[in-house]
């Protein structure tokens, strides 16, 4: 059986009782009983910027749930190229932890802390036994399970059938459907990721990144400025998405 983390050991000590957050559509199916029952087993900890939360391949003993920050979730492959395979915000609707829950105790990506973050702790035990003892409780948690499925079938799709162009405009919409502002000169976002890590979530490199954010300049899609990027044309980056061609540019 794999090693527990040192910083396991000492979680208890650093941890305060707190509250669930029931706007998850999943957890807001429950009775106040059984709200009340899962409440009664978290935990609260909080994570600097870069602290890593999980570990690929290494033992999960607790469910996570964002109620502050962000947080980035990651494969890494043999040769230490790491892929990006979700950013967790508040506004999300996810639980970390979930795969070991149901199928043992070894976590399939790593999770690390983009900013300060405070993430609620389930204890994986008192989960199982919620579960095993309360239907309801059973699919909500089998509705978190089906979220992360479609999310991660839907990622497979983008970086298998299209290209970087189309995965790079699909990036930018999502950022425009979460985070953007409405100009005048068109939508407005905040890029509150470097090149490097948006290129990870889009499965390729910084230098193809710039170059790819360059050409949509230069078809007048996109302006630049620091962090900021305004989108000119978001029908122009849907049909880009909408495109079928798998052809590299």
């Amino acid at each position: 059986m794999p090693q527990v983390p040192m910083w396991y050991l000492g979680v208890m000590s650093m941890t305060v009782p707190t509250c669930l957050d029931t706007t998850s559509p999943a957890l807001a199916q429950l009775s106040e009983s059984e709200r009340a029952a899962l409440s009664a087993l978290i935990l609260t900890r909080f994570y600097d910027r870069g602290e890593t939360i999980l570990t690929e391949g290494e033992p999960s003993l607790y469910l996570w749930f964002l109620e502050s920050g962000r947080v980035r979730l990651y494969k890494t492959s043999p040769n230490g190229h790491e892929l990006t395979v979700c950013i967790v915000r508040t506004t999300d609707s996810f639980c970390l932890g979930t795969c070991p829950l149901f199928d043992g105790d070894i976590s399939p990506v790593s999770a690390r802390a983009l900013e300060p973050s405070k993430l609620k702790m389930l204890n994986k035990q008192a989960v199982t036994t919620q579960i095993l003892g309360t239907p309801r409780v059973s699919m909500a948690f089998g509705k978190m399970m089906a979220d992360r499925y479609r999310h991660f079938t839907q990622l497979t799709a983008l970086l298998a059938m299209h290209c970087i162009r189309v995965r790079v405009a699909d990036a930018l919409l999502k950022y425009a459907h979460t985070q953007g502002v409405t100009t005048p000169q068109g939508i407005e976002i905040e890029l509150n990721l470097t090149q490097e890590l948006m290129a990870s979530c889009v499965g390729t490199d910084r230098a193809v990144i710039a170059r790819t954010l360059l050409q949509f300049k230069r078809e007048g899609l996109l302006q630049t400025l620091g962090k900021h990027i305004t989108l000119y044309d978001i029908p122009r980056l849907e049909k880009i998405v909408n495109a079928e061609s798998v052809q590299e540019v």
